[in-house]
């Protein structure tokens, strides 16, 4: 029998280095968790920079407008 640590170590391995990398899930478009996760945060950061440059872009105009509006 498996000393209590051990079998922790064991389990934890079997779920990252196969589980979580190798193996599909219907509920995760038939991805691995690990390739779901990483598109996810690839996703993730792609909205945050495109959130960023919209309102970059909209302080941008509100400038332009204020400098040329007629006093």
């Amino acid at each position: 029998m498996l000393p209590q640590q051990q079998a922790y170590e064991e389990i934890y391995r079997y779920i990252e280095f196969f589980y979580n990398h190798k193996r599909i899930h219907g509920s995760l478009g038939y991805m691995s968790p690990a390739r779901f996760a990483a598109q996810f945060d690839k996703r993730k950061k792609s909205k945050l920079v495109s959130t960023f440059l919209t309102e970059v872009q909209t302080a941008w105009l509100a400038v332009r407008y204020i400098t040329l509006s007629p006093s």
